[in-house]
């Protein structure tokens, strides 16, 4: 809908404003707006993304419940993709992670941990644009990094006496498939996602 009503506005800006009276003179000048936006090969975009709980149990070595805690997590990310070839596309996904776990202590005051993490990816259609038999030219493969040097660190040495530090590393994930269409309407999609320690894991749908 919303790439729809952005057309009719167009059109009735070429009607009313620039005065064209004919349906070619619209579908010419919009058919001129496409193709300049076909040919800018890059694209950006901001990202925010929250998450939390507040329902965190806190426990005693005896392991009774003894206060309830939060934690919170944002995500704020620049991504930048960028056409390579006609066929060969790729972009990157960097974010500040900001995480905290408020009012820990009596004082309110808050633990907290501040990282950097990326994603990387590419895309690659080998048959796109060309007249190909069994509909190949719908064929599309692609590669991911996820999450590559992310960690979080812990410091408590300033709230408790037996404080430490601790970091926890993200686990880098990896993905690799493809999407295929042989008919109009039915898309054919895989990929096999790893960490490197465990096994990888295949995933398959269509629709």
């Amino acid at each position: 809908p919303g790439v729809l009503n952005e057309v009719i506005r167009e059109m009735a800006e070429l009607v009313q404003i620039r005065g064209y009276t004919t349906n070619e003179q619209v579908v010419a000048e919009m058919e001129k707006r496409y193709k300049r936006i076909q040919q800018k090969p890059a694209a950006i975009a901001v990202n925010w993304t929250h998450a939390g709980t507040s329902e965190i149990d806190g426990r005693n070595t005896n392991g009774r419940v003894f206060d309830t805690f939060g934690f919170y997590e944002n995500r704020f990310s620049l991504a930048f993709g960028l056409r390579l070839h006609r066929t060969l596309s790729a972009g990157v996904n960097v974010g500040v992670l900001y995480a905290v776990v408020p009012d820990l202590i009596d004082d309110g005051e808050s633990l907290n941990s501040t990282t950097f993490g990326a994603d990387v990816g590419v895309q690659f259609r080998p048959f796109a644009k060309m007249d190909m038999p069994y509909q190949l030219s719908t064929l599309t493969l692609g590669a991911a990094g996820y999450d590559l040097g992310g960690k979080h660190t812990w410091n408590t040495t300033g709230y408790w006496e037996q404080g430490t530090t601790k970091t926890d590393d993200f686990p880098n994930r990896y993905r690799i498939g493809g999407a295929y269409s042989p008919w109009r309407g039915v898309n054919l999609a895989a990929d096999v996602e790893t960490d490197l320690d465990e096994l990888a894991r295949l995933k398959a749908g269509a629709e």
